[in-house]
């Protein structure tokens, strides 16, 4: 089964892909580490040619990775993919996904434990700001998250949650326990 996290940045999309791939023991994909590899450009590279830009790249690589990892894997995509150009349509098709739900406090305070450049948030280190730019995101985006199979509240997610999101739509429910 293809397991697809989506949610705001800093939610621990990338953390838990980790740890679902390795308990599961199927492929983990960063989609936004595959998008500078096809590319061959990082993030804020691809950002600067302007965001419709790099939206073409972000769904290039998920087509990519849906048609190269046609069975199991687990592929933390970007805050925004499933938002732009029907991307969530399509996973949902090619797999399950996962809404990783935060509170803003919660998704500030990692992001600013992380060293991540983050486009969309460029400029908002401060609490305030950051808070502000984050939810001003959240806003946009939270109807397309509401859409995923399974939300997951990360404050409190162990892999015991991740399994039981997972366990009803598994065809081998013994061998996600």
């Amino acid at each position: 089964m293809r397991i697809f996290l989506t949610g705001m940045p800093g939610c621990g999309k990338t953390y838990w892909m980790r740890r679902l791939a390795a308990w599961l023991q199927y492929p983990g994909i960063d989609m936004d580490q595959y998008v500078q590899e096809q590319e061959g450009r990082s993030i804020p590279e691809l950002f600067a040619q302007g965001e419709p830009h790099f939206r073409v790249a972000e769904q290039k690589a998920l087509l990519g990775i849906i048609s190269l990892y046609q069975h199991n894997a687990v592929v933390a995509t970007g805050g925004g993919a499933p938002c732009y150009q029907n991307n969530l349509q399509r996973m949902k098709e090619a797999g399950l996904v996962l809404y990783l739900r935060g509170s803003l406090t919660y998704l500030a305070r990692n992001i600013q434990q992380q060293e991540a450049e983050r486009p969309l948030l460029a400029g908002g280190a401060s609490g305030g700001e950051l808070l502000a730019r984050l939810e001003t995101l959240y806003t946009a985006r939270k109807e397309i998250y509401k859409q995923a199979h399974v939300t997951i509240d990360v404050a409190t997610a162990t892999l015991s949650t991740f399994a039981q999101a997972i366990a009803p739509y598994s065809e081998d429910q013994n061998s996600i326990y």
